[in-house]
């Protein structure tokens, strides 16, 4: 894997739907709201990652509560890449094309470089998928906020994910006040499209492939029985939990082992086997 913090085998995508309720109304096409749009693309690009074995976090719980920029940022600690995801707007119909927002250059490390480069990939896939042109471009703030010696990222989301070293991207979907795009991101299969090309283009950026994990999972916890059971035991004692037994019951000891193993490997800790424990188990 690639562009992955430090001690972290499973990579992690913090994605923030950028408003909430019914935030930026289009003045071109009734019924359309930034807000909802991104709100309904982040459920479906958090599905398509976790599909490729990506953990995902998400910012907000709900789509009717607001949250502080900064900490939305911030929410991407333990995350390899934070991704807000937005329509924009401008004063006129003219413009048309996706636009990649990306660090500035603090020359204190390479996390600016990683948040240009995927800025840069995502944008032109989104481009490609809504048959428009992409720009991508940062822009500092005029005061050093963080007063470390350098000027900030103008925009909040950013400068909390900046500030705790997490590659960060806005992606702008094109234009609410275009007609032509707007009407493009109110089909709910356009959106699919989007999700699952971000979500292809973020797992070639980790360099774990595309492949997706559409078989049969079955989801494991505590209490259950049978085959699959002995097949995660098994599974667990390979990666090192050499004590426990493959007798098929999902007791205390499974629980435990699970639990540790999703600890030592940055995933949920939940006691829970699903899609995204089990593609870390089987290294996929």
């Amino acid at each position: 894997m690639k562009n992955v913090k430090l001690g972290h085998s499973t990579p992690t995508v913090c994605l923030d739907a950028g408003h909430f309720g019914k935030y930026n109304p289009s003045p071109v096409v009734d019924g359309y709201y930034e807000a909802e749009m991104v709100w309904e693309l982040h459920l479906k690009l958090k599905s398509e990652l976790e599909k490729r074995g990506i953990r995902v976090v998400t910012t907000r719980e709900n789509q009717a509560t607001d949250r502080s920029l900064t900490s939305r940022g911030k929410a991407s600690v333990e995350a390899d890449l934070f991704l807000s995801l937005h329509s924009n707007a401008a004063a006129s119909q003219y413009p048309n094309w996706v636009v990649g927002m990306y660090f500035v250059d603090d020359d204190c490390g390479k996390i600016d470089e990683q948040s240009r480069e995927i800025a840069e990939i995502l944008s032109k896939k989104v481009a490609s998928l809504m048959g428009v042109g992409h720009q991508t471009y940062t822009r500092k703030s005029s005061k050093d906020r963080d007063r470390n010696g350098h000027l900030d990222d103008y925009y909040g989301v950013l400068r909390g994910a900046h500030s705790v070293g997490t590659p960060g991207v806005i992606l702008e979907h094109g234009f609410h006040t275009n007609t032509e795009n707007t009407r493009w991101l109110m089909i709910d299969e356009n959106l699919d499209k989007l999700a699952s090309g971000e979500a292809e283009t973020i797992a070639n950026w980790f360099g774990i492939g595309t492949k997706l994990l559409d078989f049969q999972i079955p989801v494991l916890k505590k209490g259950c029985r049978g085959c699959a059971v002995q097949g995660l035991q098994a599974l667990l004692r390979g990666h090192g939990y050499d004590q426990l037994a493959i007798d098929g019951s999902f007791g205390g000891a499974t629980d435990r082992a699970l639990r540790d193993y999703q600890a030592q490997n940055n995933l949920a800790v939940d006691g829970s086997c699903g899609r995204v424990t089990w593609s870390a188990l089987l290294g996929l």
